[in-house]
Order: C-alpha cells, then sequence, then structure tokens
C-alpha cells in the first residue's frame, strides 16, 4: 500500500468483484507503457466523464462512437465497485451469425475510488485518477500485454495506447469544461439521469466513505 497502515486484504477489499477480476488472469499481462496528463479539474469530476457511455455519440463522434454504441451499456455493481459492458455496433450481426461474440463486447472495472481498467480482446487499458489539489488531478493510462500477444511487434500496442489517448484527450477538452462550470458557479446542483447509475453509485460510495472516516475515533 502507498500510505502507512496495516495490510489490505486485497479479497475483502473487492468483495463480490473478487471472482471477476481473478477470471482475467491480469496476473500473467506485463507491462508495456503510461501516458499521464495533468488536468484542470477536481479528479471526481474527470471519474465521472468515466462511468458513463451515453457521450460517445457527441464527444467522440470521429473515434470511437464509429465503432460502439455508446446508448447501451449493460450496467452491475458489486459492493463499492462496478462492471459496465460496451457492445460493438456489429454485436448483433455477429450473434446473428453465429459467429463469437467477445470481441464485439467492451468491458470495463472500476474498482472504488480510482481505478479502471478496460479488456479490449488483445490488451488491458489500466487508467487511474490521482487529486492533486481542489481543481487539479493526475491522469495515468497504461497498456497491459498479455504473453500470448509477446510476439506482436511494439508498434502495435503503442498504437494502442496513442489511440487511447487520443480519445482521452477528447474527454479531457469537456472535463476541464465542466470544472470551469463550476468555476462560474453556473448551476448550483446535478441531477443524474437514468443512464448514469455508475456516476450514483460513485458519488454514494464517496459518500459512505466519508461517513465512514468521520465515524473513526480520533488518535
Amino acid at each position: 500500500r502507498l500510505s502507512p497502515g496495516e495490510p489490505i486484504d486485497v479479497d475483502a477489499f473487492l468483495g463480490p468483484m473478487t471472482d471477476q477480476i481473478a477470471a482475467l488472469d491480469l496476473g500473467s499481462y506485463r507491462y508495456f507503457g503510461t501516458k499521464q496528463t495533468a488536468l484542470r479539474c477536481n479528479w471526481k469530476i474527470q471519474q465521472d466523464g468515466s462511468l458513463e457511455t451515453y457521450h460517445f455519440n457527441s464527444v467522440h463522434t470521429n473515434s470511437v462512437a464509429r465503432q460502439f454504441n455508446g446508448m447501451a451499456h449493460a450496467f452491475d455493481r458489486f459492493g463499492e465497485h462496478q462492471r459496465f459492458v460496451l457492445p460493438r455496433r456489429k454485436l448483433l450481426e455477429h450473434h446473428d451469425s453465429g459467429r463469437g461474440t467477445r470481441e464485439q463486447m467492451l468491458p470495463t472495472y472500476f474498482i472504488f475510488p480510482n481505478t479502471a481498467f478496460t479488456v479490449p480482446h488483445d490488451h488491458a487499458m489500466f487508467v487511474q485518477v490521482f487529486p492533486r489539489g481542489i481543481r487539479d488531478c493526475l491522469f495515468e493510462n497504461a497498456v497491459l500485454v498479455p504473453q500470448a500477444g509477446a510476439e506482436k511487434d511494439a508498434s502495435h500496442w503503442q498504437r494502442a495506447l496513442d489511440l487511447t489517448q487520443t480519445v482521452n484527450a477528447e474527454d479531457f477538452a469537456v472535463i476541464e469544461s465542466v470544472q470551469r462550470g463550476y468555476d462560474a458557479e453556473a448551476f448550483d446542483h446535478v441531477i443524474l439521469g437514468r443512464y448514469e447509475q455508475g456516476l450514483s453509485a460513485f458519488h454514494e460510495s464517496i459518500d459512505r466513505a466519508i461517513a465512514r472516516h468521520l465515524d473513526k475515533p480520533s488518535t
């Protein structure tokens, strides 16, 4: 762990998501590379943007929206953690023709409070957001490569990392504008819609974490 204290019981922390994570066998992956981006926004605003996909059709029109249907995803909650699965636009076509559908789905796992990883069919993308101040955070995006993909040229994985960063940059512009809206006091509350279950769950988890911290006896 990064801070002093008792060792973390990972299985207890992940709770009902333990089996989901174990099935991915991420321990067999190897690290390829990381991109870091300093953002002018509160870390929770960045996290909010990662927990819904309906923005794909407007923010990512010329990138991932061509491949994925941002208006449909399956959402599941595992204690304080989350999983959502985004379908490619060709999912039904593959299903109806009897072809495999795994490569037509993009699962993303969110580990409360600041970690997420997405597992495309041939690698994994690992993302963390670290607060650096009230209006500043550091975004880190890493690519992990399965041992089975070791024979692929490094340029293949570099393209995967670069593509992810291109998509992230499209998000960053919107996310920092949201922070500017808060700073300008353009609105005094936010209403979360039915398609924003991930955001609602995230903020409920934050409220519970704060309450647990406040209930701890002082030392």
